[in-house]
């Protein structure tokens, strides 16, 4: 397998990518807020 990056965080600990747990996490906000607010601004 070939690796396009790597992820470290800011304690050096490898990670992995979270885009898709993040974008699924400010929809959910977004549509249970009493706010209005877009996912992108939550994400923001």
């Amino acid at each position: 397998m070939k690796y396009k990056a790597v992820f470290l965080d800011f304690y050096g600990t490898l990670v992995h990518e979270d885009d898709r747990v993040i974008e699924d996490i400010t929809r959910k906000l977004s549509a249970n807020s009493q706010l209005p607010s877009t996912p992108k601004e939550i994400a923001s």
